[in-house]
C-alpha cells in the first residue's frame, strides 16, 4: 500500500522527470530526502550566519563590559575577606606546631617589596614615600632554633660590668661561640632562672656580613628586657650555667601569599599601647600602628624600617615574643591587631576617586575590611569586620583606636 507520503514524492519525481529528464529527477530527490516532506518542504538550515553570530558576540562584550565595574568592588571584598580567613587559619597552624614542638613557633611578617642588603638611605625612603615596605603580602613560618649553653657540658658563663665577658668550658679553657650563631637581640638567662637580658654589642666590626656575632667578639654587653628599675647585671666572676635563647628564623617552607591586592597593613597593626609614628598629614594625623615603617617621621632623617615582625607562640599557645625594629622585642600584655585591607589604601594612600566609599582613604576606614586579632594570654585568634566608628562615644583618641574597639570586644566575648 503506498502512503500519501510516498505517492506525493512519486508524483515530484515524474513532474520533474518531464520537465529537465533523468539528471534533473535525481536533482530533485536530493534536496527532498534532506529537508522535510510536504506542501510546506523546503531546505533544512543547519546552523546560523556568519551575520548573526557576530550580533551576538557583540552583545556579550557590551553586557561584559558593563557588568565588570559592578562586580569589582565586591571581587576586592571577598579577597580581603578571603586573606582575613587565610591569615587566620595560617596563625593557628603556626600555634599548633608551638604546642607540638614545646619551643616557641610563629609567624614571620616580611615588608613588601624586601630592599636589597646594601640600599641606601635615600632609596629606602623613596620607597617608602612611594606605599613600599608598608605592608606585608608574603606570611612565613617563623622556628625557634634550640638554646645555645656552650659547646661542653658544663660551660659556664662569667659576667662583669654589665657585661658577658666570657664563656668558659669546664676544663678552664675559653670557649668561642660558633660563627652564624647568635645575633644582637638574642636573650640569655643566667643560672637557668630570673631575668632575661638582652645580647647587644657597641662596635659593629663584632658583626659579620649577615649580622651575626663573630666567634672572637667577646664581651657582649648585656640589658635587661623587662621594665624593672634596676638595669644592671649581678656580678657572676666565677661564671654561672647559662642558656641564649636565639631569636626565631624564617622557615624554609612555602609562604602563606595573600590574594589579589589582599595585604597586611603594617602601619595599621600591632598593640594599642605602643604607638609610633603616625598616619596621615596636619590637624588630621593621628599615631600608627607599633610595626609603623617611619617610626619617627619628624625628624630631618627618618628612619626606615626595613626588619620583618615576627611573632611567636610558647608551648602554652599564648603568644610568647613579639619581634620587630631590628631587635626589639617584648612579651606583650595586650592583644595583638593585624588589619587585612587593600594595596590602594596603604598609607599615602590614592585619591578619593578609587575608593569605593565616599570620603575613605586608608584601610582603617573601610568597613570591608577585617582584623585578625590574637589574644595574649591563650593565642586564641578571631576575625571581626573593620567598624568605622563616628560617635563621641570613649572609644579612644584616634580613628585607629575606634576601629579596634570591636575587634577588642571580640576578643573579651568570645567572637569568632
Amino acid at each position: 500500500m503506498t502512503t500519501p507520503r510516498r505517492q506525493f514524492e512519486l508524483r515530484r519525481v515524474r513532474y520533474a522527470d518531464q520537465c529537465a529528464g533523468g539528471n534533473a529527477a535525481i536533482a530533485a530527490i536530493g534536496p527532498l530526502r534532506r529537508g522535510r516532506i510536504g506542501p510546506h518542504s523546503g531546505p533544512y538550515r543547519a546552523g546560523f550566519t556568519l551575520i548573526e553570530l557576530l550580533i551576538v558576540v557583540t552583545i556579550l562584550i557590551m553586557v561584559t563590559v558593563a557588568a565588570i565595574p559592578l562586580l569589582a568592588p565586591g571581587s576586592r571584598v571577598r579577597q580581603t575577606r578571603e586573606g582575613a580567613r587565610e591569615l587566620s587559619a595560617f596563625i593557628a597552624g603556626a600555634r599548633a606546631k608551638a604546642l607540638e614542638l614545646g619551643r616557641p613557633v610563629g609567624i614571620w611578617l616580611e615588608r613588601f617589596p624586601t630592599p636589597p642588603p646594601n640600599a641606601k638611605a635615600e632609596d629606602l625612603k623613596a620607597l617608602s614615600d612611594t606605599g613600599g615596605l608598608h605592608f606585608c603580602v608574603n606570611v612565613y613560618l617563623a622556628v625557634t632554633p634550640l638554646p645555645y649553653s656552650g659547646q661542653m657540658v658544663g660551660s659556664r658563663a662569667v659576667v662583669t660590668g654589665n657585661q658577658l665577658a666570657k664563656i668558659v668550658a669546664p676544663n678552664g679553657t675559653v670557649e668561642q661561640v660558633p660563627p652564624s650563631f647568635v645575633r644582637p637581640g638574642d636573650l640569655i638567662k643566667l643560672n637557668y632562672q630570673g631575668r632575661l637580658y638582652q645580647i647587644g654589642v657597641n662596635d659593629l666590626n663584632k658583626l659579620d656580613a649577615n649580622g651575626y656575632l663573630k666567634p672572637n667578639s667577646l664581651p657582649w654587653r648585656l640589658l635587661p628586657v623587662d621594665l624593672h628599675t634596676n638595669s644592671s647585671v649581678p656580678e657572676m666572676p666565677l661564671g654561672v650555667p647559662f642558656q641564649i635563647l636565639r631569636q626565631p628564623m624564617r622557615s624554609n617552607e612555602a609562604p602563606l601569599q595573600l590574594p589579589g591586592s589582599a595585604v597586611i597593613d603594617l602601619d595599621l597593626s600591632g598593640l594599642d599601647s605602643l604607638p609610633a609614628g603616625k598616619i596621615g598629614d596636619g590637624s588630621a594625623a593621628f599615631p600608627g600602628g607599633t610595626f609603623h615603617t617611619v617610626p619617627n617621621p619628624d625628624v630631618p632623617t627618618p628612619t626606615i624600617d626595613t626588619n620583618p615582625i615576627v611573632i611567636t607562640f610558647g608551648p602554652s599557645g599564648a603568644i610568647d615574643r613579639v619581634y620587630c625594629r631590628g631587635g626589639v622585642n617584648f612579651r606583650p600584655t595586650e592583644p595583638v591587631y593585624l588589619l587585612v585591607g587593600r594595596r590602594e589604601k596603604v598609607y599615602p594612600g590614592e585619591s578619593q576617586e578609587s575608593s569605593d566609599e565616599t570620603g575613605v582613604r586608608f584601610n582603617y576606614e573601610d568597613t570591608g575590611h577585617w582584623f585578625v586579632s590574637v589574644g595574649h594570654q591563650t593565642g586564641r585568634i578571631t576575625v571581626t569586620e573593620l567598624a568605622a566608628l563616628t560617635s563621641e562615644e570613649a572609644l579612644g583618641v584616634t580613628p585607629l583606636a575606634k576601629s579596634r574597639h570591636f575587634a577588642r570586644m571580640a576578643q573579651s566575648t568570645g567572637g569568632r
